[in-house]
């Protein structure tokens, strides 16, 4: 960091991402989101000039292109490889490999955490349908958004949405 009141604003940013972790465990909190990508701002504004011009565009492409995947996680076909290639001017095959460079996850993996978090908080907090869910996050029916949901969460998107219902309930109203 290039001041000492920008180093502070970074340590308090990284304890704060610290102790949302340990609250949460769970990276794909949206909150924790936000707070990594508050700090890769920072250090992009912080970089230094000796560092090679290459790593400084591969810092805006991925910010970029996270923040494109967020904007569109609810098109299928605009958080595919392909069409993520395209946009960004890179080859389809080049595009997965500087995915997975920059960000420790495949493109594949990212979407589906992104989307699985989405869904937990609409069966939480929401009242629409599991139709409705899945139609919104862009399954292609009913049977394969069950699939993913039941792949990742161990149980299936009623199941799910019935036991963080019981766990709402005060401990005298839950049934066994």
């Amino acid at each position: 960091m290039k001041t000492e009141s920008a180093k502070a604003r970074m340590d308090s940013l990284m304890r704060l991402t610290v102790s949302d972790w340990k609250d949460r465990k769970n990276e794909a909190s949206e909150t924790l989101f936000f707070l990594v990508q508050t700090i890769l701002a920072m250090i992009k504004q912080n970089i230094s000039p000796n560092l090679p011009e290459a790593r400084r565009k591969n810092v805006d492409k991925i910010s970029q292109i996270i923040q494109y995947i967020h904007q569109n996680i609810y098109a299928t076909e605009k958080t595919q490889a392909s069409h993520l290639a395209t946009v960004f001017g890179l080859s389809k095959h080049y595009f997965g490999i500087f995915f997975k460079e920059q960000t420790g996850f495949t493109l594949g993996n990212y979407v589906a955490r992104n989307k699985l978090h989405l869904i937990e908080n609409r069966l939480r907090y929401s009242y629409f349908s599991i139709k409705e869910i899945s139609n919104e996050l862009g399954f292609t029916d009913l049977s394969h958004f069950n699939k993913f949901v039941k792949l990742h969460l161990g149980q299936t998107p009623s199941a799910f949405r019935e036991q963080v219902s019981q766990l709402a309930l005060p401990k005298n109203m839950q049934t066994e």
